[in-house]
């Protein structure tokens, strides 16, 4: 078949296989499936993931699928929509960070990108352009056989060219140097367009990441803001990610322009974006924060007035997932130097110094009668680990400087202030849900952690307890079978997992165990369920795939086996084990449901003749559904019907099994 290996579409075929490189053959958006996970480890951390042509034969509730944007083999992750099914009667909903699931046609669904918001509504799409930071303008429809740019501040491209696909395109656009023509009416890319009518075309011109209006004979789109010219170059625009910029094998001697970075290297960009032959700027590697010094190229001396204010960026730097290569990123934030003077770097281009004055209690600002952070929020130390007394300790004091490497983390709401995040980019953020941010003090600097990492691994998602702050990485998370409170995949942005429907009691991964907790507040945290009983109990498994959350059902009247998924757990101090077993449920608790340890739920309709063994190796006694009452057979034959109210002690050859039915409503091991 076809299968992405680091990012590469490979065509895999013959005996002995052999993957040669795709030719550009399958260039496009295609649905891909992924694999068995025990391959994470040789592939960069990620599924094999395998292009899938016959969408009629998926299923998203027992498989998992994605979207990527593939172009002369390297492929991109993306998100959208597809059709599937027999018929291509269903449409399932893929975002760019977790597993397609399938919709409700009765709701709307809707992803958030750039510069607007791709919706489905029924069976119809459309793209709704922004018009300001929450004001939309009318929702354009977006059809069959088209591709569609749309552009406030930035741009998407979305393609609909597969019938059965309609997804943003990440490698239709040469993000360093492009043309983009589109019609004036429905934003449709326009083909041959270069000729540029002026009553049917707008052009739009993308520099170095940037775009910008045509200045000649085509009309500029009318309901959109001023876009950036990419002429400008203020602090915040100068020094990006290099992304897809070709940073190898450089032959422009033009004047250097913009820089940009990648790994631990900064590069230098002439006014296309193109890279100059200039040699590549080392940024001074540490493990941690790095407060660099653009005009001296070097790491900023902090032991008096910061000099070169203007020139100064903040980078958060760590070991891969790898653990073999040193990343960087560049992050925003204060800075204290050693005679105690404070400074603003800030996501939006403003680098100043902060004086003492009156008191500001803004949430997100450092208080100028205080020095201190003003942040509402959880605070959690450094080793993951904090007291109980230190979790409900009143921070609204503010946050100190840490003037050594033992500093502290705290996961906080993110405030529209432009000093951790861009006005643009916290818009973007809370589009969908309130967002919240990991803040660190450590080494006289409070950043945004952007980019978490823990023990050399890439961390995508946490959970809060009241016992710590949790980051889950590439073995933990993206592994496990549970999925996290918080994904903080995007840039460090953490919103609430589409898996955590309301408040509740979940079984939270807590690091060696699956614990029971009680998780609601605002932000959420989950407290350990010490208090509740031991008892084997209803679970529901909301989301499919392969991660999922699992939550606590009291009410088994309202269960449903045939459209959704329940398991049994045997929780006591709070520890929960998957275990197999019997429940009633539906209305006037009239149904079965047989449930296996290592299965979902499912309707018993007769007798079960099969039942249940605790030990898969040594049989000696088996728990059945007789069609009328449950019962537990020794191995010798003999057989006893088990009641409710009771549990059950039975031990034959050094084995014993403990049935629990104190609960009228599920008979388990």
């Amino acid at each position: 078949g076809k299968y992405i290996l680091n990012d590469t579409l490979y065509v895999c075929s013959t005996i002995p296989i052999v993957c040669i490189m795709d030719d550009g053959t399958n260039d496009g958006i295609n649905v891909f499936k992924e694999n068995d996970n025990k391959y994470f480890i040789i592939n960069a951390g990620k599924p094999f993931v395998q292009l899938t042509e016959d969408l009629t034969s998926i299923s998203l509730e027992s498989e998992n699928y994605v979207l990527f944007d593939c172009k002369s083999a390297v492929c991109i992750r993306t998100s959208g929509f597809i059709k599937y099914g027999e018929d291509f009667s269903r449409i399932g909903i893929c975002p760019e960070s977790y597993e397609c699931y399938n919709t409700n046609q009765s709701k709307e669904y809707i992803i958030y990108k750039n510069a607007g918001k791709l919706s489905l509504s029924g069976t119809g799409f459309t793209y709704t352009i922004k018009h300001g930071a929450f004001e939309y303008d009318t929702p354009k429809d977006i059809t069959i056989g088209n591709d569609y740019f749309f552009a406030y501040e930035e741009y998407d491209y979305i393609s609909f060219r597969n019938a059965n696909i309609v997804a943003f395109a990440k490698n239709e656009v040469n993000e360093d140097f492009d043309d983009i023509y589109i019609t004036t009416s429905t934003n449709v890319v326009g083909k041959g367009a270069e000729k540029c009518n002026s009553n049917t075309y707008y052009h739009y011109v993308i520099r170095n990441n940037f775009i910008r209006f045509d200045s000649g004979p085509c009309k500029n789109q009318v309901d959109s803001s001023p876009l950036p010219d990419n002429t400008e170059t203020s602090n915040e625009n100068f020094l990006t990610e290099c992304g897809k910029r070709i940073i190898t094998g450089c032959t422009s001697t033009k004047a250097e322009s913009t820089y940009c970075y990648k790994d631990d290297k900064i590069y230098t960009l002439d006014e296309d974006g193109v890279c100059t032959t200039a040699e590549p700027i080392e940024i001074p590697f540490k493990g941690d924060i790095i407060i660099f010094d653009f005009k001296t190229k070097a790491e900023a001396d902090t032991t008096d007035a910061l000099k070169n204010l203007d020139s100064i960026v903040l980078f958060y730097c760590f070991y891969n997932s790898r653990g073999w290569l040193n990343q960087c990123k560049r992050t925003f934030g204060y800075v204290k130097t050693d005679n105690n003077r404070y400074y603003r770097i800030g996501a939006d281009g403003k680098n100043e110094e902060v004086v003492s004055g009156d008191a500001d209690t803004s949430i997100g600002v450092l208080n100028p009668a205080t020095f201190k952070l003003n942040i509402s929020g959880i605070p959690s130390p450094g080793d993951k680990v904090m007291d109980p007394s230190t979790y409900k300790l009143n921070i609204e004091n503010g946050v100190d400087f840490v003037s050594d490497g033992n500093g502290s983390s705290y996961f906080v709401e993110l405030f529209n202030n432009g000093i951790f995040l861009s006005s643009e980019d916290y818009n973007t953020a809370n589009a969908v849900s309130k967002t919240y941010i990991v803040i660190r003090t450590v080494s006289n600097t409070i950043f945004y952690i952007n980019f978490i990492s823990e023990d050399n691994q890439q961390v995508c998602s946490l959970h809060l307890t009241n016992s710590s702050l949790v980051y889950y990485g590439i073995d933990d998370f993206c592994m496990g079978s549970f999925d996290s409170i918080y994904n903080c995949c995007n840039d460090g942005l953490c919103e609430l997992s589409v898996s955590f429907v309301e408040t509740g009691k979940y079984i939270v991964n807590d690091d060696s165990f699956y614990g029971l907790y009680v998780c609601n507040g605002n932000p959420i945290v989950c407290t350990k369920d010490d208090k509740n009983g031991d008892e084997v109990y209803v679970f529901k498994v909301l989301n499919n795939g392969n991660k999922t959350m699992i939550k606590l059902i009291d009410d088994l009247s309202s269960v449903d086996l045939e459209s959704e998924r329940y398991q049994l757990f045997d929780c006591k101090s709070a520890i929960c084990t998957r275990t197999s077993g019997y429940i009633k449920y539906g209305k006037d608790f009239t149904s079965i449901g047989r449930c296996p340890y290592d299965a979902d739920c499912t309707h018993q309709v007769e007798a079960d003749n099969i039942g249940f063994e605790r030990y898969s190796s040594i049989s000696h006694g088996i728990l059945k559904y007789s069609g009328n009452s449950f019962t537990y057979t020794i191995e010798s034959g003999q057989s006893k019907i088990v009641t409710s109210g009771n549990d059950y002690f039975f031990v034959k050859d050094g084995y014993y099994d403990y049935i629990r039915f104190s609960n009228p409503n599920i008979v388990a091991f």
